[in-house]
């Protein structure tokens, strides 16, 4: 094992050591000589049927390129039960310290106006938009305007295929970000100005391994506009905007569901 040390370190800056360290080695120990020699081989060995395998692999395995592409949220969401008590007794905390400011600091005569007469801002008039929108109530999952206060992502359906994200096999000298740039592209039917997505940085979000090969997930975001129709003539044949707790409902592969719940 000495001996292997000695013969690692000399040889790559003094490869004239070599000759007279084996000389040492078998005029003190030949059984040294032989225990090297086989310990040597056996690396060697060991080395090239790495070398074949990881060759095998690399010719085998493809690589792809998916997008993420979703819409983040359009409202804030609905706090829970224990923040509105919150808030309201912190107001009333606060209330027992303010002191009172003159009425006619306060008062405005055209809110006053505004709320006898019922106008338009009024606040017998006034009601918020409602978070739930028909395509909840119908369970239409084709449009964004669903979820309004959660980020929805979409995915395609190949003509009688499975549901996934957009992607396409990289080809030569071709990155992860193009390669998803281009799944999104060959998804729609065409280019629309008021259509504007954006890819968050260059690196992939994650990646996983599968028995085809191994796909890196791009993030892209609907920043403005609506996506056009799906191409015609194209593989894909139908479109779900899903939220994060519905991908199961549409990803089957354990090991990418579980990629998608730590990514997104």
């Amino acid at each position: 094992m000495h001996a292997y040390r000695r013969l690692q370190s000399h040889l790559a800056p003094n490869p004239g050591v070599l000759t007279s360290l084996f000389e040492s080695i078998t005029t003190s120990s030949p059984h040294a000589t032989t225990s090297l020699g086989q310990g040597a081989a056996q690396q060697l060995t060991q080395l090239s049927s790495f070398s074949s395998s990881s060759a095998a692999t690399a010719s085998t395995s493809s690589l792809y390129s998916a997008c993420v592409f979703e819409r983040l949220p359009l409202v804030m969401p609905t706090p829970p039960q224990w923040e509105f008590d919150y808030a309201t007794w912190q107001e009333t905390l606060m209330a027992r310290r303010l002191k009172a400011v003159p009425k006619e600091f306060t008062d405005d005569k055209r809110v006053v106006d505004e709320q006898a007469s019922g106008g338009p801002f009024s606040e017998s008039r006034w009601q918020p938009a409602p978070l739930e929108t028909a395509a909840d109530r119908s369970g239409d999952r084709k449009t964004t305007r669903r979820r309004l206060d959660q980020r929805i992502f979409m995915l395609i359906k190949k003509k009688n295929g499975s549901w996934e994200f957009p992607h396409v096999e990289l080809q030569q000298g071709e990155n992860t970000r193009t390669g998803a740039e281009r799944a999104l592209k060959e998804v729609f039917s065409e280019e629309d100005g008021s259509f504007q997505p954006y890819f968050v940085g260059n690196a992939p979000a994650g990646h996983v391994a599968l028995t085809n090969g191994t796909t890196f997930f791009h993030r892209c975001q609907l920043i403005q506009g609506t996506p056009p129709a799906l191409a015609s003539g194209g593989q894909w044949g139908e479109i779900a905007w899903a939220a994060k707790d519905e991908l199961g409902e549409y990803i089957t592969d354990k090991n990418t569901l579980e990629l998608l719940h730590k990514m997104l």
